[in-house]
């Protein structure tokens, strides 16, 4: 889905799921504090699993020809990536 987009597109998706990660990574900063990764740290985690959602489920064959079935698996993505992340941050600062 992604590599069928011409510049410009591809453009506006990137700036305008990054602008989105901010604003969530900011909100999830002030609820998580030192547990994250930062308001900039958990914009780039949201929007790396965003894209890599995305490509993932191209890969393995999952066509996406309506634009909020991608969304919805991009947002699944990138939560379950900062999930990930965060909690293997907690293991091994707890340990």
């Amino acid at each position: 889905m992604i590599e069928k987009l011409d510049f410009m597109w591809l453009t506006m998706t990137v700036a305008t799921v990054s602008i989105l990660s901010f604003f969530l990574g900011y909100a999830i900063h002030g609820l998580i504090g030192r547990q994250g990764y930062g308001a900039y740290g958990n914009a780039v985690i949201i929007a790396g699993g965003f894209f890599a959602a995305i490509y993932g489920a191209n890969w393995y064959g999952i066509r996406f020809t309506d634009l909020t079935m991608a969304t919805m698996a991009g947002v699944a993505g990138a939560f379950v990536c900062l999930v990930t992340l965060t909690g293997f941050k907690l293991v091994m600062t707890r340990s």
